[in-house]
This record gives C-alpha cells, sequence and structure tokens, in this order.
C-alpha cells in the first residue's frame, strides 16, 4: 500500500484533541498518514511540512473564536501559495464551528471542502476519492455519516510522540482539600458522545436534529443522539495508555474522563455502565475526574448504597477513587437556569454542596454570567454565590464566565434580538469572545447599572488576569489587506 498525507490543523491546547486522534486513527486503514499542526505555528512551520510530505489535502479542525483567526490563516496561506491554478492542495474544515456555521463557512473563497458532523467515515472516502479520481465532492457542503457504535472508533494514541506531555498531578484540577495522592493523571479519555439534555446555549442543541434527521434517513433505528464507549473499550485503552506511558517512564495513575452523561439516560442499563466503569478504576487504584449534572447526581432513584438518599452516590465514587466531581452549574438564579433550560434547580446546588462537606468529595462548579435577558438580580445572586462558595472546604469554582453564543441556539438567536452583531464572514467570529471587552461584544451587558457592571469587571479582572487567547490584531489585517 502506497503511503500518503494529510496535514490537520487543530487549536492550540495543553490537552489532546480528541476528534483529531479519532481521525487519525480512521485514516490509517487506508494507508494515510495524518501530521498535526497546532494552529498557534507560523506559515513557514506549514510549508516545512507540505515540503516534507506533499499532503493530499490541508484539514482544519475548527472550534469557534477565538482562534479561528489562525484557521484563516493557514487556509488563505494554502490557497495563494499553493492553488493558484488549481486545488491542488484542497483546503477542508470540519469540527465544531464547520458544523454549527456551515451555511457561511462554505461560502469562503478560502475553503475548498466543508464537512458538517462527524468525519470518520466521511473523510476517508473524500480523501480517496481525492486521491483515486483527484476529484473534489460535487457539493462544498458534504455531510457526515455518523458511525452508530462508538467502540469501533478509536483514538491513535500510537501516533502521538510524547503521550506524557498529556500527564498532570492531582493538583492540576483539584483546587481544594484532597489527599492528593495522584500524580500522573492522563488528561482525557472521551467515554461517550452526545448528550440529550435541551440546554439552549449549549452547541450539542444544534448538533442533536441533525443526528435525528440522519437516524430518520437509516433504514434501522439507530439511537446517534447518545453513544458510549463500552466499560471493556475503555479497560482495553485504560491498559494500552499505562503500557505506553511505562515506556515513557511513567506510572499512570489516573485518568480524566470526557462524558457530558456518564450516568447515560438514567436507566438500569446505563446505570450498570457507570458502575462498571468506577469499580474498573478502584481495582487498578486510580484517581478519576468527573463530569456530571447536578439532578443526575441528586436523584435518589440511582441507589449506590444501603439506602436510597443523595450522598450514597457521592461516597460510592470518592471510594472508587473519584478525585472530583465537575459541574455545569451555571447560574444561582432559578430563573436565569429556567431561561435556558438547564434542567437543573438551585437547591441541587445547594445540597450538593452540603453532601460534598459531608462525604469530603471535591466539587467543582462551572458559573456564567451574561445571557440575554438575565436580570440583575440574577447577576448578583450568581456572584454572591462565587464568593459564599470561597468558605467552603470542598468547592471551588470555574469563572464566572461570560456567556458564549453558538449559533443555532436559543440563547444565540436571544443574543442577536438583544443587538449582537452577526458576524458577516468567517474572519468576524473572532470578536465574538469572552475575553474581549464584553460591553462592547455583548450590548444587553450596557443596560445594567453601574454597580452590576463594576462588579462584574471586578470578577472579570480575575479571570481575563489569565493567559487567555486574543486574537493577533495583525494578522486579521494581514488576511483583510490579501483578500
Amino acid at each position: 500500500m502506497v503511503v500518503r498525507h494529510f496535514i490537520l490543523i487543530i487549536q492550540t491546547s495543553a490537552y489532546p484533541q480528541m476528534g483529531a486522534l479519532y481521525l487519525m486513527n480512521a485514516l490509517l486503514p487506508f494507508g494515510i498518514i495524518t501530521h498535526l499542526l497546532e494552529s498557534s505555528a507560523s506559515c513557514d512551520e506549514l510549508d516545512a511540512l507540505i515540503s516534507q510530505f506533499d499532503p493530499i489535502a490541508v484539514g482544519c479542525s475548527v472550534m469557534t473564536a477565538p482562534e479561528i483567526v489562525d484557521f484563516v490563516r493557514h487556509s488563505v496561506h494554502v490557497q495563494r501559495m499553493y492553488n493558484t491554478d488549481r486545488p491542488r492542495i484542497p483546503i477542508i474544515w470540519g469540527g465544531m464551528h464547520a458544523t454549527i456555521v456551515h451555511e457561511q463557512t462554505e461560502k469562503e473563497w478560502y475553503i475548498n471542502i466543508v464537512v458538517s458532523g462527524e468525519a470518520e467515515i466521511t473523510l476517508p472516502r473524500i480523501l480517496m476519492d481525492i486521491i483515486s479520481r483527484n476529484r473534489l465532492p460535487a457539493r462544498k457542503l458534504v455531510y457526515a455519516e455518523t458511525s452508530s457504535r462508538l467502540d469501533d472508533l478509536r483514538p491513535a494514541w500510537e501516533l502521538v510522540p510524547e503521550l506524557k506531555r498529556y500527564v498532570f498531578s492531582e493538583a492540576h484540577s483539584v483546587h481544594v482539600r484532597s489527599h492528593g495522592t495522584h500524580d500522573n493523571i492522563l488528561y482525557y479519555l472521551l467515554t461517550s458522545r452526545g448528550c440529550t439534555y435541551k440546554c439552549d446555549f449549549c452547541w450539542e442543541t444544534e448538533r442533536t436534529p441533525a443526528m435525528v434527521q440522519e437516524m430518520k434517513t437509516r433504514r434501522e433505528y439507530v439511537d446517534l443522539t447518545w453513544r458510549a464507549h463500552t466499560p471493556g473499550w475503555i479497560e482495553n485503552q485504560i491498559e494500552y495508555l499505562s503500557w505506553r506511558l511505562a515506556r515513557e517512564g511513567v506510572r499512570m495513575d489516573g485518568v480524566g474522563l470526557w462524558d457530558d452523561m456518564p450516568f447515560g439516560k438514567g436507566g438500569l442499563h446505563h446505570t450498570a455502565r457507570a458502575k462498571r466503569i468506577f469499580q474498573m478504576m478502584h481495582r487498578r487504584s486510580f484517581g478519576y475526574l468527573l463530569e456530571a449534572r447536578a439532578n443526575q447526581l441528586i436523584k435518589t432513584s440511582n441507589t449506590w448504597g444501603g439506602v436510597m438518599r443523595e450522598a450514597d452516590l457521592y461516597q460510592y465514587l470518592q471510594e472508587t477513587g473519584c478525585m472530583q466531581v465537575f459541574v455545569g452549574t451555571e447560574s444561582a438564579w432559578q430563573e436565569t437556569l429556567n431561561l435556558i433550560r438547564k434542567g437543573t434547580r438551585v437547591s441541587d446546588y445547594r445540597r450538593l454542596v452540603a453532601v460534598s462537606r459531608e462525604v469530603g468529595l471535591p466539587l467543582r462548579f462551572s458559573m456564567i454570567i451574561g445571557f440575554p435577558g438575565e436580570t440583575e438580580d440574577s447577576i448578583h445572586a450568581t456572584l454572591d454565590y462565587v464568593t459564599e462558595l470561597k468558605g467552603e472546604p470542598y468547592v471551588s469554582v470555574s469563572g464566572p464566565k461570560l456567556f458564549t453564543p453558538y449559533p443555532g441556539t436559543g440563547q444565540y438567536a436571544a443574543a442577536v434580538k438583544a443587538g449582537m452583531r452577526v458576524p458577516p464572514d468567517t474572519l468576524s467570529w473572532a470578536s465574538i469572545n469572552r475575553y474581549g471587552d464584553f460591553e462592547e461584544t455583548f450590548p444587553w451587558m450596557r443596560r445594567h447599572g453601574v454597580r452590576t457592571i463594576s462588579r462584574i469587571r471586578e470578577f472579570w479582572d480575575e479571570v481575563a488576569s489569565e493567559k487567555k487567547y486574543q486574537p493577533n490584531q495583525d494578522a486579521i489585517l494581514e488576511i483583510v489587506r490579501t483578500h
């Protein structure tokens, strides 16, 4: 088999880009080797890879603003340097942004193909067609075919040259009182895809209808809205990762689980799956990081001990090695939770805090302010709650962050109605980011009173002081100048 090459540009991150790793493995059986390049790399670095490997195409796995500037920069560079006469090296965009803003993305001159959805089945077909027939798809926009069995897919860990770069200590994520006994935790292992909840600020709510439509076109019923890896698949992955890290001189003793719905849809079968995963961690003396919804943690229908109460589940998690539970709390004001269709209650959060204190298991809340339609009372309640939680020994807070409007969601529509300027093209999405001037980006915030704005800025200064990505203005100007 003749080996061919594909360059995939990914968002710069301290953690593995799981979607890219799954794609790399999907391409291997076709004799296609994928070479990753971080989006922050220079065009000279991209040129060096192109010169070395003569790729079939250059792909861009695009999340969203503000890093989108770098993907546009690289795409424009390839078109101007290599594709002046014909698309010798086609540019393929995929990922979250291309999926939810595909109507706009496919209009850009510097993009040849747009893949909307999960690409493990579709991308190999596209690349093989380019290799064998030297032709692009008939339509620029290609809707991906979704794999119905998640266990048929896996990340290509073997192509990661230094796996230990993704190993961190417990203190990296757990910022409160903890046992702190785990020093080599791998970030992350994806254990499911999809979410069946209806939070109307989350991009999954835009993705789910596409999954439902795809399900309707299939001859047999397949649930694509939430698919999970089996405990056996997860154990095989952990065995391989432990072996690989041991070869690099690292004794793996924990893992971060990337799973929006670790308890599935709440049925007995899904609960049994969760238990098997947690028990497997316990057998290996592994610590694990978990993300879960408050309503699932509170549900007394989950019997984890001798009696039916909330602390039983938390106690079970701690005993099986859970180091921390991350909860997307969003707001401490019930009307706002109802507004964004979160499906949780403020009383759930307060009960979780009490349980974390009782059991001694760290809890991390993620808070958001700035939703269109959110009242000043709501903002103050959330900021007051963040201050209150600083006194809790087992609770830490991520944020408060500013709301990010994802196209296709109910809150995006509300943001546009409240005065947000719709980006006229892909590059303009760079301005829609939570690390810039929020009063300029989100005009509805200017309608709040002086005291409210002052409090937001006080909290925001703490968050903004972190080293967050800011779009390179020189790069934006250069792209605009050469259009």
